[in-house]
């Protein structure tokens, strides 16, 4: 369980199933390759933030979670990555 006090949650799952039939998928920003497999649970102050970060952890993995955390006062609640 998780108890929020002015914050949000936001999940991202590269494979899920309820995904819509007009999403394209999640692409590297500078790259642009694909991300083919992940899930993550990020929290932040606002839905918008920790949403951008779920995608932003996606691409990157989880490696720099250190950064967000100091830049976006956000926190990793979850995190699965099975390439």
């Amino acid at each position: 369980m998780i108890e929020l006090k002015n914050a949000a949650v936001a999940t991202s799952e590269v494979c899920s199933a309820a995904r819509p039939a007009e999403h394209s998928g999640y692409y590297h920003g500078v790259t642009r390759r694909a991300i083919r497999a992940g899930k993550v649970s990020v929290s932040a102050a606002s839905a918008a933030t920790a949403d951008a970060l779920t995608k932003c952890l996606l691409a990157d993995h989880a490696r720099r979670m250190w950064r967000f955390s100091e830049s976006f006062d956000a926190r990793l609640l979850a995190y699965e990555f099975h390439p």
